[in-house]
């Protein structure tokens, strides 16, 4: 029988009677966690409660509303007065909106800032009181890649991410100068099929529907295990986070109007399974009674694992990120040597493509494809042979060694291999700039490889 992971810890998860919050509950659980569970309905805690017990845990039962500061705070001091301590705090709960903003009145913007944005805080300082005492715990944000990316149609939820996100930023900080043992991180996760599409409030014509790709809770239940067990700053869940996140960064114009162009048909369907109305009614304001699970109504459209699947496939997407990095790199390169390193793709086509490289606009072309072809490649070697290995010897908290033993690699492999294929000349005629420019260079893709891989990689 396998050791449990979380054998005798003391965990609280708020928005457990379904979704995400219902799925961490029950991983924890299996692992062998003591589960305090919070939620407005009843039915579902209880529900979810029979689950853990069922697998031979322990839950307790805390029937309450996240924006009633002082409830919240009851409940801790309950949770650490029969249980002793709180270990982990794990902050789910939200309620929504779907409507254009000026069909959301002030009093909706302002419950889902309630719940969603301070209900976290409640929590959060809730956990902090019990945590100090013994300077250590874990408190596990939940979050959504709308933190960075507002999307329409979801004003309200968008903003609450978004305020979340700031809190928890200037938390993290206060912490550190503290000194304190405390870890906060924060998911930013994709589109999941949870029950909020049958519970949220809908002024859409249709019924709600996430974006795509949807994953499944289980997989962010999985990602939140990792996270306690080696906690980092923020994990972005899934390829499509990572998209959202670093093109808001670069593009945000293109971003406004694509999503004005293909928002709308992405977050309304009428192809629902049987016994799933149209319409509903929603749990803004009051619970919605019923045992609903961890699953919505898309299991037909949800990816079971992560929506990446296999080391190969996550490694190719995490070089391609890797690769990204790079080409950012190149302008500060230049703008650091004064012309291009004998590195650069341009350069490397001009010597190994001699014919088809004629002209400066068709090496940097094909320069850009190499650079485009073998990045991904070496992420999809390191995925499939050492990646994993490396990472189980420095576990996810620490980023810098993984990340800087495959870039030290890479630098090696270069080193030795372009001036070999006759892509650079001899390598002690390379200037020492160069050298020491294609180590960060490297050394830069590494980092970013790994940090995509972790994110991408289910636990």
């Amino acid at each position: 029988m396998r050791p449990r992971k979380l054998e005798n810890k003391i965990v609280v998860v708020t928005g457990a009677s379904s979704g995400v919050g219902r799925a961490i509950a029950r991983r924890f659980g299996a692992e062998g966690a003591k589960v305090a569970l919070i939620a407005r309905d009843l039915i579902g805690l209880e529900d979810a409660a029979s689950e853990i017990r069922i697998m031979g845990g322990q839950a307790m039962v805390l029937p309450l509303d996240v924006s009633d500061a002082a409830a919240v705070e009851r409940a801790a001091d309950r949770v650490a007065s029969l249980w002793g301590r709180i270990d982990v705090w794990v902050n789910d709960a939200m309620v929504s909106v779907f409507a254009p903003v000026d069909q959301i009145t002030p009093e909706e913007y302002r419950r889902v800032i309630e719940v969603n944005y301070l209900g976290y805080v409640h929590g959060t300082l809730s956990a902090l009181k019990h945590m100090r005492s013994c300077d250590a715990g874990v408190i596990v944000q939940i979050g959504s890649a709308v933190a960075y990316r507002s999307i329409p149609l979801q004003s309200a939820y968008s903003a609450s991410k978004a305020a979340v996100r700031g809190f928890t930023d200037a938390l993290r900080s206060e912490l550190i100068r503290q000194g304190s043992g405390i870890q906060v991180t924060h998911l930013q996760l994709p589109a999941v099929n949870t029950p909020q599409f049958e519970v949220v409030r809908n002024k859409l014509p249709a019924h709600p529907h996430p974006v795509p790709p949807i994953y499944q809770p289980e997989a962010i239940a999985g990602v939140a295990l990792r996270a306690v067990l080696r906690p980092r700053r923020e994990i972005w869940i899934g390829w499509s986070t990572i998209k959202a996140i670093v093109g808001q960064r670069l593009v945000p114009r293109f971003l406004d109007r694509y999503l004005a162009r293909k928002a709308w048909e992405s977050q309304e369907t009428r192809r629902l399974p049987p016994g799933h109305p149209l319409k509903h009614g929603d749990n803004l304001y009051a619970p919605r009674p019923g045992a609903r699970g961890a699953h919505g109504p898309f299991d037909a459209e949800a990816l079971a694992v992560g929506g990446v699947r296999g080391v190969a496939t996550r490694g190719l997407f995490a070089g391609a990120a890797g690769t990204l990095a790079l080409a950012l790199s190149g302008l500060l390169e230049r703008a650091l040597l004064g012309r291009r390193p004998v590195y650069a793709p341009a350069s490397l086509a001009r010597r190994l493509f001699r014919t088809l490289a004629r002209t400066p606009r068709r090496a940097t072309a094909i320069g850009t494809v190499m650079r485009w072809v073998y990045g991904p490649l070496i992420g999809a070697a390191y995925g499939a042979t050492v990646g994993r290995s490396i990472r189980r010897r420095w576990p996810a908290s620490s980023l810098w060694p993984a990340g800087l033993a495959l870039g030290g690699a890479v630098y090696l492999l270069e080193l030795l291999f372009l001036p070999l294929v006759g892509a650079t000349g001899r390598l002690r005629r390379w200037p020492t700039g160069d050298k020491l420019l294609l180590a960060g260079h490297t050394g830069l893709y590494g980092l970013a490889t790994d940090m995509t891989f972790r994110s991408l990689e289910p636990a």
